[in-house]
């Protein structure tokens, strides 16, 4: 018996369901422009997975058309989940913003960019990108593209007042390390604009409890934070008022398909989905750093191997 590869996705693999979802994305995006970064981007990830699993040679462009989706615009979808996948702050845009950014040069860093202040070549008017309008924005990323030799200026070069107007990055002087850095560019600006104003030993103080938090419970709890830094409570004390156990679920409900969560082939050997078993619960135990969720998914997909495979 031929056997094939169980691909691991995070939505239905069904073509079917997959155009339906389609559809409700583009109809969000049709009806409002103004929160639809996350749809874009789901719009992007789909459409890859779907060229990747679903269409041979020849195929894309007649699925395409038949979801009403045309080719140069799905190219964007795909580009913008490409490069916006893993960005945090992007959900929050719109979509023409999203589309206008993913034409920036590759060598830009998007999260930086993100958290810089740029003068608007039109106006002279210092704006950060979540506050531009979309023609605004264009503008600047065109400049940017004009800096980096991928278009051809408009007209000629008057004065330097043409060249694209980067202000100073208001995280660049602080002295503090990469990974508080990285921590700081993965707030929302205007948090991030907060917590850096604090003096340097309270800044890094609140950093560290941000670092053991998600971004929404800090940002959320922001000023309760702050209020228990300055109060001299230990991090680990503070972070644990904002921390709360899941609401766990039975796993009587779950469907546990056995290859897909192991990783293995439907017809491999029992000794190679053993070995890859007990790989795989060795990363995942709890007494390692695990998850105990994760754990008991692991081990329940292997009890449903040995029972019904």
């Amino acid at each position: 018996m031929k056997t094939q590869k169980r691909t691991s996705h995070v939505f239905s693999a069904s073509l079917p369901e997959i155009e339906a979802e389609l559809a409700g994305f583009l109809g969000a995006i049709d009806a409002a422009d103004k929160a639809t970064g996350s749809a874009v981007l789901e719009i992007g990830r789909r459409l890859i997975f779907v060229k990747e699993n679903h269409t041979k040679h020849g195929e894309w462009i007649p699925w395409l058309k038949r979801v009403g989706i045309a080719k140069r615009t799905a190219q964007s979808y795909a580009k913008a989940f490409e490069q916006f996948g893993n960005v945090p702050l992007a959900a929050l845009l719109n979509a023409s913003k999203m589309f206008e950014l993913a034409s920036l040069p590759p060598e830009i860093n998007m999260p930086e960019f993100l958290a810089c202040e740029y003068a608007v070549p039109s106006s002279g008017l210092k704006k950060y990108v979540n506050l531009m309008t979309k023609e605004e924005l264009r503008e600047v990323v065109r400049l940017e593209r004009e800096r980096a030799g991928l278009v051809k200026p408009k007209q000629p070069k008057v004065s330097a007042s043409t060249e694209p107007q980067v202000l100073k990055n208001p995280f660049e002087t602080l002295a503090i390390d990469q990974d508080k850095r990285d921590v700081l560019y993965g707030l929302p600006v205007d948090v991030a604009l907060k917590v850096a104003a604090l003096e340097p030993d309270l800044m890094k103080s609140v950093l560290n409890v941000a670092s053991m938090l998600s971004n929404r419970a800090f940002t959320e709890n922001y000023s309760s934070v702050l209020t228990g830094v300055i109060g001299g409570k230990k991090a680990s004390e503070i972070v644990r008022a904002y921390k709360k156990p899941s609401n766990r679920q039975p796993l009587s409900g779950l469907a546990i398909d056995p290859y897909e969560i192991l990783g293995v082939w439907d017809g491999d050997s029992d000794a190679d989905v053993k070995r890859k078993y007990r790989a795989l619960v060795q990363k995942v135990h709890p007494d390692k750093g695990g998850s105990e969720l994760l754990f008991k998914i692991v081990n329940a997909a292997w009890e449903t191997y040995q029972t019904d495979y």
